[in-house]
This record gives structure tokens, C-alpha cells and sequence, in this order.
């Protein structure tokens, strides 16, 4: 793993599987963290003009918090991001029905979109 990233247990999730946590850090002293749940960004920490370093990003202590935020705070979205009016949509003619996880709408991927999942990141 190259010196300037970093791989930590971040927690587990409620069905039991693993989630890490990766550091990214450059030369500055800027830091990016992201976990293999959503692939979702816990922490941007950047030095101010002094030097000190604040996280500026919204985000979850523990896998927990990502499971059971309706959200997507920190969230890789997937293959759609924002609205289908209606959870359906027409292509060539056909129509398609989708999960309406937004009160009539699909919002970002449906219910079980890529923010739910567990990746395996090979650094």
C-alpha cells in the first residue's frame, strides 16, 4: 500500500460484514477518508492558513449511522443521482417500473442502491 494511504477498521455492519476505512493524505497535510460502506467520504480534513487541520465534512462516528441515515450523507450515489418522477420512465417505447423509495419517486438508485453496499477496495 503506497505510504501516503492508510487502511483501519472502521466497524461492522449490522448483517456482519467488515467495513475499512481509507486515508488518502498529501504533502500539505490534506486528508481524505472514505469507507467501504457507499464508498461514502467520513472526512476532508484541510490545514488552514495557520496550519491547524478541520474536518469540513458531514459525517457518521461508526457504520451505524450510515445504515440507518435516509440522507446519504457522505454517499456515492450510483448509477442515478436525484429523482425518476413517478419510479418509472420510458425508453424506446417501453416503460419501466422502478422502487419508489421517495415517496412516489426513485432517488438515488432505489433502496438498496450503491450507498448500502459493501465494496472490496484493492489499494
Amino acid at each position: 500500500m503506497p505510504s501516503n494511504v492508510t487502511e483501519r477498521v472502521f466497524g461492522r455492519t449490522s448483517l456482519g460484514k467488515d467495513v475499512k476505512a481509507y486515508t488518502l493524505t498529501n504533502a500539505t497535510n490534506m486528508s481524505v477518508t472514505v469507507i467501504s460502506y457507499g464508498a461514502a467520504i467520513t472526512e476532508i480534513k484541510v490545514p488552514d492558513k495557520t496550519g491547524k487541520v478541520s474536518d469540513v465534512t458531514l459525517g457518521f462516528d461508526n457504520v451505524s449511522g450510515y445504515e440507518a441515515s435516509e440522507y446519504f450523507i457522505g454517499a456515492t450515489i450510483g448509477r442515478v443521482a436525484n429523482r425518476i418522477a413517478n419510479g418509472q420512465f420510458k425508453l424506446d417505447g417501453e416503460l419501466y417500473n422502478l422502487t419508489q423509495n421517495n415517496e412516489s419517486n426513485f432517488l438515488h438508485g432505489g433502496g438498496c442502491g450503491a450507498f448500502h453496499k459493501v465494496s472490496v477496495i484493492t489499494i
